[in-house]
């Protein structure tokens, strides 16, 4: 079944939209649906168990997958995102996160139906256009509560202009979300230091860590405390151990994403032998409870492998196995990467988020949030490559001899290593998935078969 309404149907005939699709489908417009149908509703049975809606994950690793959500799914995580982020039937929300992603439909649209409470959503393209329209609506609704990926901090940090703050208040607001993984000490405290003028204090920050597979949430801490910061060696995550930092030179500072609440669990597991972690090790985070959806739609492979892990020695699953990389420390949990997106040079681990930030902040001319680091095989060797979209104001006049030699630079100064190659991108070209992650899968991909749009 397809439900529409009259203007996407038009647009769904007049641009043949619908081809592919099995011929016995049926098409509902609701502008066409009598009114006198209601009365011929019958209410369904529906267990926990029943699969509410097909979720598919961001892809930012690979294909899109469609995870099965159950009733019970919903229900529970929606009850999880009231307790941890102290919601009420009096909290108002103003996002502008698409519905069709999972921070828009579940803890948007679906938590203000679960709560009884009040969602007001601006369109996504009003927020990228300015995301002082954001704190606007904000401001005007008297809203608690907001959130966003990491991406879109930083681009609130560069685009909210000082004359925007005037007309911005946001110390009513009880928390304001951030959901990316990993997320930037520096964003968090750059957003705070710079909406400090509006009223905002650290303590609104709430870092959380979630997935599709566990409908939405996974973790959260206390959202009336600041955010929490630990200072690691900043290659120890790399070599599967925290320790601290022998000098600032060597420090690297993680944002902890809280813990699991009613029930759920999450574990620190060494992904080659699925032996527990020890404390203060970096694995792979496993996650078990109510809120774990039942597998993958026609996949019962990537079920069996991704949803159905045995830790070894404890007969206690299954467990999600997430695919990222942390650890856990005083009770809080730490991501560090993504288990495949690891960049293995001459048999040391390298995490791209990290060499992704360090070449953003090389130059200039690179925009934030829209770099790729990733590997490549060249001649039986692991090669590193960059790919960076460059700001739309260098385009015309582009400096780059000297973006290359400040990209090498900081990547040999900071990890000992030096980029095979380095691709400039035009702006806004680099491939995103709808909450504004990078797919290196996608663009590794692209640079392979040299479909990007370089400069």
């Amino acid at each position: 079944f397809i439900l529409s309404t009259k203007d996407i149907n038009e647009d769904l005939e007049k641009y043949d939209l619908l081809q592919g699709l099995p011929g016995d489908y049926r098409k509902l417009v609701y502008e066409d649906i009598p009114a006198s149908l209601s009365a011929d509703w019958d209410n369904p049975v529906i267990n926990e168990e029943d699969i509410a809606l097909l979720q598919y994950t961001s892809g930012s690793t690979g294909n899109p997958n469609g995870v099965m959500v159950s009733h019970g799914n919903i229900m529970h995580n929606s009850e999880f995102i009231k307790q941890s982020f102290g919601f009420d039937e009096d909290s108002v929300g103003v996002n502008w996160l698409p519905n069709f992603h999972d921070m828009g439909l579940i803890g948007c649209l679906i938590q203000a139906a679960y709560l009884g409470a009040s969602n007001i959503i601006i369109p996504p393209l009003s927020f990228l256009k300015s995301p002082a329209n954001w704190f606007r609506a904000i401001t005007k609704s008297k809203a608690t509560t907001g959130g966003g990926p990491n991406f879109a901090f930083d681009y609130s940090i560069e685009k909210v202009d000082v004359e925007d703050l005037t007309e911005i208040a946001l110390s009513g607001m009880r928390s304001l979300s951030c959901g990316a993984e990993p997320i930037r000490d520096t964003t968090l405290k750059g957003f705070a230091e710079k909406f400090i003028t509006a009223g905002f204090k650290t303590s609104q920050l709430f870092p959380v860590y979630g997935m599709a597979e566990v409908v939405l949430i996974a973790s959260g801490g206390d959202y009336k405390a600041e955010p929490i910061y630990h200072q690691v060696d900043a290659k120890a995550p790399e070599e599967k151990k925290v320790s601290a930092p022998l000098s600032n030179d060597d420090a690297r500072t993680l944002t902890a994403c809280g813990y699991p609440w009613l029930g759920m669990r999450v574990a620190i597991v060494h992904p080659e032998n699925r032996k527990p972690a020890a404390l203060n090790e970096v694995g792979e985070i496993w996650v078990s409870g109510p809120s774990v959806a039942k597998g993958y739609w026609n996949d019962p492979e990537k079920t069996e492998k991704t949803l159905h892990g045995y830790i070894a020695g404890i007969d206690n699953g299954p467990w999600l196995r997430t695919g990222d990389l942390g650890f856990i420390h005083e009770g809080q949990l730490y991501i560090t990467g993504r288990l495949k997106d690891l960049i293995i040079l001459r048999g040391l681990n390298y995490f791209p988020n990290d060499i992704e930030y360090s070449v953003e902040n090389s130059h200039e001319a690179i925009r934030q949030n829209a770099c790729a680091a990733f590997s490549v095989d060249n001649e039986g060797e692991e090669r590193l490559v960059i790919v960076a979209e460059v700001e739309r104001a260098f385009v015309r006049d582009l400096p780059e001899n000297e973006i290359f030699e400040a990209v090498r630079n900081a990547l040999f100064s900071e990890y000992g290593v030096q980029p095979y190659a380095i691709s400039l991108l035009r702006t806004g070209s680099i491939l995103k998935t709808s909450s504004g992650k990078i797919q290196r899968f996608a663009v590794r991909a692209a640079w392979n078969r040299q479909e990007l749009t370089e400069v």
